[in-house]
C-alpha cells in the first residue's frame, strides 16, 4: 500500500557481523540525525544485556545521515546484523515503523526513537522480563497513563467524574506515572526494580511482541502516520487479548532540538507531511473508543523479581 503519492521503492542495505543469537530487534526511524545518531546507537550498544539486530530506517534524510548509518556496520560488535532502510522520500513514523516490524526475525522488538539517550544498564533485559512477568502486551521506559490523558474531550469530567475527580483533584488515583510530556528533556534517575501497569504508554523505548503484532495486522499505517498509533495499538492489544501494558522507568533523555519529529522540514518533506496531517487523522474506531471510553484499569505498581 502507498503511503503517499510521491512514495519511492527503498533501497535496502544489510550487514551481518555474527551469525550469533539475536534476542530482540532494534528498530529506528530516522530523519535528519547525522550528528547525533551515533551517540544515540553506541549508548544502546553499552547499555544492552543481549546481543540484538538493527533495522534502521533513514526516512528522507536530507543531510549526511545516511552515510553515518553506513559507517555503524563496522563499529558495533554487540550488533550481531544491521538492515538499512533507505526511504528516499519520508513516510513518517507509522509506516518506518512497520517497516522494521515487518522485517525484523525476532519475537522481541524494541523500538527507540532516534533522539532516545539510554543510561540505563541493561535496559533490555528489564524490560523483556517485566513483559513476560506480567503478560503484557507493550512495556514503554518513558511513562504509563490512563486514556483519560489524551481524551480530546473538553468537558471530559462529566463523562467520568468520580475518576477525574480522583485523578486530578483529589489525587487520589494518579493519569500517569514516568516522563510525561517535557519531563523528558530533563536527566533524573529511575527506579527500574518496579514496572507501573496500566491502560497506555508511549514510544521511548517501546517494548513490542512480533507475534502480536502479526496478529493485529501491525500498526493502523491507514489511518496514522505521526502520533497516537501506538495508544490505538494498546487499545487493540486490550480488546482482542485482554492484556494491559506496562512502564519500566528507565534513566531516558533527549535534547529538544535533537527529535526527528520535530526538525523543520521544507520542500518534498514539507509537502509530505501536509499531504498526510490532513489524510490520516485516525480510525473511526480509535475516535469512537476515546468518545465512550470511561477508566478501565487503574495504574499499580509491581516489583519486578
Amino acid at each position: 500500500m502507498k503511503i503517499h503519492p510521491w512514495q519511492q521503492k527503498p533501497n535496502f542495505i544489510s550487514f551481518e557481523n555474527s551469525k550469533s543469537k539475536s534476542i530482540w530487534t532494534l528498530v529506528m526511524p530516522i530523519f535528519n540525525q547525522e550528528k547525533t545518531i551515533e551517540q544515540i546507537i553506541e549508548k544502546i550498544c553499552k547499555n544492552s544485556e543481549y546481543h540484538f539486530d538493527a533495522i534502521l530506517i533513514n526516512d528522507g534524510s536530507d543531510d549526511g545521515t545516511l552515510k553515518k548509518l553506513l559507517r555503524l556496520s563496522k563499529k558495533n560488535k554487540k550488533i550481531n546484523r544491521i538492515t538499512i532502510i533507505n526511504n528516499n522520500t519520508p513516510i513518517f513514523e507509522t509506516a518506518c515503523d512497520n517497516q522494521g516490524f515487518k522485517c525484523a526475525k525476532t519475537e522481541y522488538i524494541i523500538e527507540i526513537q532516534s533522539d532516545i539517550y539510554i543510561n540505563d544498564k541493561n535496559f533490555d533485559k528489564k524490560m523483556i522480563q517485566a513483559m513476560n512477568n506480567f503478560n503484557l502486551g507493550a512495556v514503554s521506559g518513558r511513562h504509563v497513563h490512563k486514556f483519560s490523558l489524551i481524551d480530546p474531550s473538553k468537558k471530559k469530567w462529566l463523562k467520568y467524574p468520580l475518576s477525574y475527580l480522583k485523578c486530578n483533584i483529589l489525587d487520589l488515583e494518579k493519569e500517569s506515572f514516568g516522563r510525561v510530556g517535557d519531563k523528558l528533556f530533563k536527566r533524573f534517575k529511575a527506579n527500574s526494580n518496579y514496572c507501573f501497569i496500566g491502560e497506555t504508554v508511549a514510544r521511548g523505548p517501546w517494548l513490542v511482541r512480533k507475534s502480536d503484532l502479526k496478529n493485529l495486522n501491525y500498526l493502523d499505517e491507514k489511518n496514522f502516520f505521526l502520533g497516537n498509533d501506538d495508544h490505538d495499538y494498546h487499545r487493540r492489544i486490550f480488546q482482542s487479548f485482554n492484556r494491559l501494558v506496562g512502564y519500566v522507568p528507565l534513566n531516558i533523555y533527549s535534547i529538544p532540538e535533537n527529535g526527528s519529529t520535530r526538525k523543520k522540514r521544507t520542500g518534498i518533506n514539507e509537502l509530505i507531511f501536509n499531504h498526510l496531517k490532513s489524510k490520516k487523522k485516525g480510525s473511526k474506531e480509535y475516535i469512537q473508543f476515546l468518545e465512550n471510553y470511561k477508566p478501565y484499569a487503574p495504574i499499580k505498581r509491581y516489583q519486578i523479581k
